[in-house]
This record gives structure tokens, sequence and C-alpha cells, in this order.
């Protein structure tokens, strides 16, 4: 799904390359699935009762609406919120 020149290396975490290549990532899944949340993001917006990889699952907080989530590992990204 995604290009492999871009998630293929990852550069040393805490560098301008490294700040740079989590961008790139996001514009590339978000332009391709829409909307993207960081672990963040997802903390403030979802109460995640479990992981089964590649998805996730819980409640919106705002709508008390149960979803699923599917994510990459690395970068960690969620996407694809879907009700259930």
């Amino acid at each position: 799904m995604y290009s492999k020149g871009l998630l293929a290396v990852e550069p040393k975490y805490g560098t301008p390359e490294h700040n740079l290549w989590l961008a790139q990532c996001r514009k590339e899944i978000e332009d391709r699935v829409g909307q993207v949340w960081n672990t963040s993001e997802l903390q403030d917006d979802f109460k995640i009762d479990g992981f089964m990889a590649p998805l996730c699952y819980g409640v919106h907080k705002e709508t008390g609406v149960k979803i699923t989530l599917a994510f990459t590992h690395s970068p960690r990204f969620y996407y694809g919120m879907r009700e259930m």
C-alpha cells in the first residue's frame, strides 16, 4: 500500500530528518485513505479497548460510537475509522 522508498529506512529519532520523514509518511497515508491520527491525537479522540494487528478497537469519545481503526507499525499512524 505504501511506497517502499518512503517507509523503508527510518531516520534517527529526534533529528530534523526524522521529523520530515514522519510528515512525509503521514501525507502519503492521508492522500490514500483520508484522516490520520498519531498516538497523541488518537488518545484525544478515542478510548481504545484493544489491539489485534493491524486493527484496534474502541469508542469515539465525543459520540460514544464503537469503532475500529487500522494502523501502521512504524511510523505509528491510525486511519480508516469504521463504526462497528
